[in-house]
């Protein structure tokens, strides 16, 4: 991959291969160093007589008629599919039948034809904390079948509370190889591309490039959120951020590709754009602009308390995981609106509470967030 974005050593796609006999499946294990062999053919035969013959599942003649089908063509039906990362092999059938089969339960919630078109799309997702729930969810509605996948960062013990996709057995693992790896493991027909150096001067032009149908964006830098809108913009190309705080969900769309939406949707004034653009926004714009797009509203108390004590007893933004889960199926059932041509205009929705959602009691009282908005005047003041 020319440009700025490398793929790194350390991902390597899944291997497609095609065997015609137990023998060569002996060998190709002895050449791998195989340590595990997934044959799921039984019910691989089973999925697929249901999904082809609704109506006569309980037919025995034709049913044994299917099955003898495939099992004529032996150890050639279907591909064996080899995983560098956990040294096994898993037989699926092939790309479309897999397909289908894999998002069959969606239907007709989606339709087949939508299916068609959900699976056709190309997605560019930049950041891969709370970004990658919402790859997870794409991919386990089948939508995309191509993914740019861009962080710069590797997984560490702190991420562990929020990415759900491995343990503690991939830390030091860069993000955009775990991400990688999962959606591998639940469609290993997808088309991937790994850029581990995040934002920089060329992206613009690798994005130009590329044209992905939409772009998610879930970085940290107010920086590189305001080029990736200005080049979303310039594409055309509708972008999703979805934001977590504390409990609430945030959800922001920009149509981009109808032009109905101005950068950040209109929520900061041309100087702010201009000073995150340029680099130029001092530590206070940015805390000023952060509150913008968050919304003071969606602050909650001990979400503010705990941003005063960053660089006393914490550091870094505060996130829990479950609100993280919650972003990333909200996000994934936004795009696929988008993608299926509904009325999906551009703004930011009223924050999801998931706390008020199952009817609980704020955890701070009255008098202890009237101290916390007293601590808040006083820190900024300093």
């Amino acid at each position: 991959m020319e440009g700025a974005f490398i793929i790194e050593p350390e991902w390597k796609s899944p291997e497609i291969n095609k065997i015609n006999s137990e023998s060569e499946l002996i060998e190709l294990t002895q050449d791998k160093n195989i340590s595990s062999v997934v044959d799921p053919i039984l019910y691989i035969k089973k999925d697929l007589f249901e999904m082809r013959h609704p109506s006569e599942v309980n037919d025995k003649s034709i049913e044994d008629e299917f099955y003898r089908d495939i099992d004529e063509q032996g150890f050639a039906y279907g591909n064996w599919v080899y995983y560098p990362w956990n040294s096994t092999i898993v037989r699926l059938p092939e790309s479309d039948d897999y397909y289908d089969l894999r998002t069959f339960r969606n239907r007709n919630l989606i339709t087949k034809d939508e299916q068609v078109i959900l699976r056709s799309k190309k997605i560019a997702a930049f950041g891969l904390s709370v970004g990658s729930n919402v790859v997870d969810n794409l991919t386990l509605s089948g939508i995309g079948d191509e993914y740019l996948l861009s962080d710069p960062d590797r997984l560490s013990p702190i991420n562990l509370n929020r990415i759900r996709l491995i343990g503690c057995t991939g830390l030091g693992l860069l993000k955009t190889t775990i991400t990688g790896r999962r959606i591998a493991e639940l469609d290993p027909y997808l088309t991937q591309q790994h850029f581990s150096n995040g934002y920089n001067s060329e992206t613009d032009d690798i994005l130009r490039r590329e044209r992905p149908d939409a772009i998610i964006e879930e970085v940290d830098n107010l920086e590189i959120k305001s080029k990736l809108r200005n080049i979303a913009k310039e594409l055309g190309v509708p972008l999703i951020m979805v934001g977590d705080a504390g409990d609430k969900v945030i959800l922001d769309i920009e149509r981009h590709d109808l032009g109905q939406t101005s950068i950040f949707n209109g929520k900061l004034s041309k100087r702010e754009i201009e000073l995150l653009t340029s680099g130029q926004a001092s530590k206070r714009d940015q805390e000023g602009i952060f509150m913008k797009l968050i919304g003071i509203n969606n602050l909650s108390p001990r979400l503010i308390q705990s941003s005063m004590l960053r660089g006393q007893e914490l550091a870094g933004f505060p996130q829990l995981g479950t609100t993280a889960g919650v972003a990333g199926a909200v996000a994934s059932v936004a795009l696929r609106e988008i993608f299926l041509g509904r009325d999906v205009p551009s703004g930011t929705r009223p924050a999801m509470d998931i706390r008020k959602t199952v009817g609980s009691s704020a955890p701070t009282n009255m008098s202890e967030n009237i101290q916390i908005f007293k601590d808040l005047v006083n820190y900024r003041k300093k």
